[in-house]
C-alpha cells in the first residue's frame, strides 16, 4: 500500500497512478502494466485468505467488534469481504420499509481500500421500485441509491473502532473520493464499460457504484 506525507488528495492520485496505467486506454497494456498486476495479486490473495478462512486477523476482529457496537440498537452488521475488488467491506442494516411499491434500505457502508491506507464510511439508501415497462404486464425491479454522510456521533464511533484493528489508516469523506474524477484510466472489473473518467472512489475503493444510478450528497 503507498501513502505518502502531504495532502490526501495527492496520495490518492498517486496511488492512482502506481496501480493503473492512466492514459493507456488499452486492455493488453493494463494486463501487462506492473502496477495492475500488483493489483490482481492483492485481490486474488484475499480471495483465496477468505476461501481459507485466513484473512488478517484484525478483519475479523473489527467484524465482531462492530457487531457487538451495534447489538444494542438491534443493527445487523455483513462481512462483505467476497466483493471482487481489493478492500475490506462491511455493511451495517439500520433499515428496510416496504411503502405501496417502494421498498427503501438504509446501511452504513465501511470500505477499507488495500490499496491506500484510507477508508471512508457513509450512508446508502437503496430505493427498490417496481415498474412495468412499456407493452409488458410482468413487472422489474429498479433501483435507485441515494449517498449520505453518516451522523458525526455515529461516524466518531466507528472510526474509533476501526482506527483500534486498521493502525496507521485514516478516514476520507465520502464526498471527496466519489466527486473528484481521474480522466484516461478504467478501474478494476470495468473494462468493459465505454466511459475513461471515473470517480477516485472507483478506483481505489469499489465499484459497484458504476452499475446503479446515485446521487451523492
Amino acid at each position: 500500500m503507498l501513502k505518502e506525507n502531504g495532502l490526501p488528495i495527492v496520495d490518492l492520485i498517486k496511488t492512482i497512478h502506481h496501480y493503473y496505467p492512466i492514459g493507456l486506454l488499452n486492455e493488453e497494456a493494463t494486463a501487462h502494466y506492473p502496477g495492475y498486476q500488483e493489483l490482481c495479486l492483492l485481490l486474488e490473495r484475499k480471495i483465496n485468505d477468505i476461501i481459507n478462512n485466513n484473512l488478517p486477523e484484525h478483519c475479523y476482529k473489527l467484524f465482531i467488534q462492530l457487531k457487538e457496537q451495534f447489538s444494542n440498537q438491534k443493527f445487523t452488521v455483513f462481512d462483505e469481504n467476497y466483493l471482487q475488488f481489493p478492500a475490506y467491506s462491511y455493511r451495517i442494516n439500520i433499515s428496510e420499509i416496504q411503502i405501496e411499491n417502494f421498498r427503501i434500505i438504509t446501511d452504513i457502508k465501511i470500505k477499507i481500500s488495500n490499496l491506500a491506507s484510507y477508508y471512508t464510511i457513509f450512508k446508502e439508501i437503496t430505493i427498490f421500485d417496481r415498474v412495468a415497462p412499456l407493452g409488458q404486464t410482468s413487472e422489474r425491479l429498479a433501483m435507485y441509491v441515494i449517498i449520505n454522510k453518516v451522523d458525526d456521533m455515529e461516524l466518531a464511533g466507528i472510526c474509533d473502532t476501526i482506527n483500534n484493528f486498521f493502525s496507521g489508516y485514516e478516514y476520507l469523506d465520502h464526498r471527496l473520493l466519489m466527486n473528484i474524477k481521474i480522466t484516461g484510466g478504467v478501474p478494476h472489473g470495468l473494462q468493459h464499460l465505454d466511459k475513461i473518467t471515473f470517480p477516485i472512489y472507483s478506483f481505489l475503493f469499489d465499484n459497484y457504484l458504476e452499475f446503479v444510478n446515485h446521487i451523492v450528497k
